[in-house]
């Protein structure tokens, strides 16, 4: 399946995202927020000592010849440059996720102040409600991947298309919806734009993912895959959460607490650029596909490092 092998990484943000934003949320407000990220990041200091105790290197690729197969990195990437699809793709994606970036990190800010929630109701409200409707707009965007990739091979584009461009009007109902003092009418604005707000964020997870790898071919996976995640944390990751910051400082003498309602909306229109770049990447998307598959590659015969050789090979 093609979203089979990149299903369990981009599942685990939910999954601990809805085991355990209530409770740091609860003790954020007894212990503060920076005993909070340490204890919360101590995990993954044990998690790295197990992979680095119990993690094999991969086995050697051999060629045809019996020598392993390798290819400069600046060959590597001039080779996905002239495939356009990947470079839409992951250019389109790198500009799409300042939005997306910016949104997830200051979503929970704009709940306290726009809506007057505690931190705590904010881990309980918003973590509840859009961990496990992430969850499921991986599984689902995987499915549909899966499904009508088979029919054409620019679905993938489409789909992660089609969910950025649903994310604007439910983001800016969501952003610019009045506050609402009542306890019982608050709880269910806030719990009915969470969920498809984060269903449609990382529903283009499986799509992109899979369609990077097959655009790279069995040659150039690794490669590919670096600069697609160097590209989209470095420009999605770095610029989201400050560009955002920086319009609600801006605009704060003029709107006060409702600035930062109106910078989130502000930064709705890298959705729009991004749509823009993947519809792009439909039109060259099947011919770089092609060209992926036929490019020569290694053998499929794989042996662990010191391995003797086969008969064949020794011959």
């Amino acid at each position: 399946a093609m979203s089979g092998a990149i299903m369990p990484e981009p599942l685990q943000k939910p999954l601990m995202v809805t085991a355990t934003s209530p409770i740091l949320a609860c003790r954020v407000a007894s212990f503060g927020k920076v005993s909070v990220v340490m204890i919360a990041g101590a995990p993954g200091l044990l998690l790295a000592i197990v992979l680095a105790l119990t993690l094999r290197e991969p086995r050697a690729v051999q060629s045809a010849a019996g020598t392993p197969v390798r290819q400069n990195t600046r060959e590597a990437l001039r080779e996905l440059w002239g495939r356009k699809a990947y470079v839409l793709l992951t250019f389109g994606l790198g500009i799409a996720t300042i939005g997306a970036y910016g949104h997830q990190t200051w979503i929970p800010t704009f709940l306290i102040r726009s809506f007057e929630l505690t931190t705590a109701q904010t881990g309980v409200l918003y973590g509840l409600a859009s961990a496990p409707a992430a969850l499921l707009g991986v599984l689902f965007g995987g499915i549909l991947t899966d499904r009508l990739s088979k029919k054409d091979a620019r679905w993938p584009l489409w789909i992660t298309a089609i969910s950025f461009a649903a994310m604007v009007p439910i983001a800016l109902a969501f952003f610019l919806a009045p506050s609402m003092p009542s306890l019982t009418s608050q709880p269910l604005l806030i719990v009915a734009m969470s969920i498809p707000i984060a269903m449609l964020g990382v529903m283009w997870t499986a799509p992109c993912f899979a369609l990077i790898q097959n655009l790279a071919g069995a040659r150039l996976r690794a490669t590919a895959a670096a600069a697609f995640m160097l590209v989209t944390n470095l420009v999605g990751l770095s610029a989201g959460p400050a560009l955002t910051g920086i319009l609600s400082d801006a605009m704060t003498p003029a709107f006060g607490a409702d600035a930062l309602r109106y910078a989130l909306a502000i930064m709705t229109a890298p959705y729009l650029v991004g749509v823009a770049l993947f519809l792009l990447a439909t039109r060259t998307v099947k011919a770089d596909l092609a060209q992926a598959s036929d490019v020569p590659t290694a053998a499929p015969e794989l042996r662990e490092p010191g391995d003797a050789p086969s008969a064949q090979q020794a011959v």
